[in-house]
């Protein structure tokens, strides 16, 4: 089975991030995009090996989660 989409992105991140320390890390995305981004830089954001602040910018995303997500 193939590994998830977003553990082989952010595989390509840490080797960018440990070739360029002076990387900064950013999402964006506009629309389903800008929701997809808000979870993948949620996501991100947790991971322990990730030592840079995650950004993020999304435009027009519909809202994403609950009241339990945003806790």
């Amino acid at each position: 089975m193939e590994e998830p989409k977003f553990n082989q992105i952010m595989e390509h991140v840490r080797r960018l991030l440990n070739d360029n320390p002076d990387y900064e890390v950013w999402f964006t995305g506009h629309s389903l995009g800008g929701a997809l981004a808000t979870l993948a830089a949620s996501a991100a954001a947790v991971l322990d090996d990730i030592k840079k602040p995650i950004k993020l910018v999304s435009f027009a995303s519909p809202q994403v989660g609950k009241s339990e997500y945003i806790e």
